[in-house]
């Protein structure tokens, strides 16, 4: 089922859900292979989707928060 869908479930239900969305804006450094079998570093595009965690959050009277780094992550929890 969608997020959407479950979050009006969990709302039937009497349940809050927080959501975190986790990562920078824009690309991230991820660990992959070249041609040759090297390890390599690629900069690969960063989608979180924010608006869904939001609605999430908002329909079952949760909350939404938005991590950077490992210290925001660690001020949310």
């Amino acid at each position: 089922i969608s997020p959407l869908t479950a979050a009006d479930a969990a709302r039937a239900l009497g349940i809050k859900i927080y959501t975190i969305g986790v990562g920078v804006r824009g690309t991230a450094p991820f660990p992959g292979r070249d041609i040759f079998g090297n390890k390599v570093i690629q900069q690969i595009p960063v989608d979180v989707d924010e608006e869904t965690l939001q609605k999430v959050a908002t329909t079952t009277g949760g909350e939404f928060f938005r991590a950077t780094d490992t210290e925001s992550l660690q001020k949310i929890y």
